[in-house]
């Protein structure tokens, strides 16, 4: 095992790849892409709902890319790149309450942000792309009294993010921020509560840049590393999912 991986899959805990973790309320499956892979079946998305849960590599324009994509009635994973370790992950919460459907939106740089609906909606990000150079490049899901809008920022070119969502009345929301340099995070309890990506930035230039959502001992932890600068992720959680 590399270097790469050891560092990418550090808290990955208990958490096994392509495995099921059982808790009390939500189960939980995750999958692993790199490029060079095919894209990964994740499976029906009958009694699941998927959402991009860690992001590595070298993202140097337009040929740098991951996403979660629901095609017909499955999830599945993939990417593509022209530069090196570009790996993603992957998180499928197994028979989520309520209502499966998702709506899937994409936004690219130069556009006003997207809005994804009112303030009910529950929205995580499903595909990042292009080139990742500093602070400046930012994909973001905002939650804010109006409704909830995707957008960012770029001052490369070709930054792209995608984001599904779900209808859910009046859910709690509360939002955690992860930081290049500092530990890891605990956020929640993954028995009663589902945590997603909804804000990445920063200088992505191969395998020593990550951002990492996982489940370890119960809880919800969100870190990352980076030998460049600005990388940061946000996640937020919900009993609502």
């Amino acid at each position: 095992m590399t270097l790469s991986k050891l560092g990418f899959l550090a808290v990955l805990g208990a958490t096994t790849l392509s495995g099921v973790a059982n808790a009390s309320s939500y189960q939980y499956s995750e999958f692993h892409w790199k490029q060079g892979e095919n894209q990964v079946s994740l499976g029906t998305s009958r009694d699941r709902v998927c959402f991009l849960s860690s992001v590595q590599g070298h993202f140097e324009g337009w040929g740098e890319s991951v996403h979660v994509k629901k095609i017909g009635a499955s999830y599945y994973l993939g990417g593509k790149s022209n530069q090196d370790s570009v790996e993603a992950t992957a998180t499928c919460v197994i028979n989520p309450k309520g209502d499966k459907y998702t709506q899937f939106d994409t936004w690219e740089q130069g556009q006003s942000d997207l809005y994804l609906g009112d303030r009910h909606n529950v929205c995580f990000l499903t595909a990042m792309a292009g080139k990742f150079e500093g602070w400046k490049e930012v994909i973001e899901v905002k939650n804010t009294s109006y409704g909830v809008y995707l957008g960012g920022s770029s001052d490369q070119h070709s930054v792209k993010a995608s984001a599904a969502c779900l209808s859910r009345y009046n859910p709690s929301l509360k939002s955690y921020t992860w930081k290049q340099g500092e530990s890891a995070k605990i956020l929640a309890s993954s028995a009663n509560t589902v945590c997603y990506l909804t804000k990445i930035s920063g200088k992505f230039e191969g395998n020593g840049e990550w951002v990492r959502l996982s489940q370890n001992n119960g809880y919800w932890m969100l870190n990352g590393a980076s030998k460049q600068r600005d990388v940061t992720a946000t996640a937020t959680c919900t009993s609502s999912f």
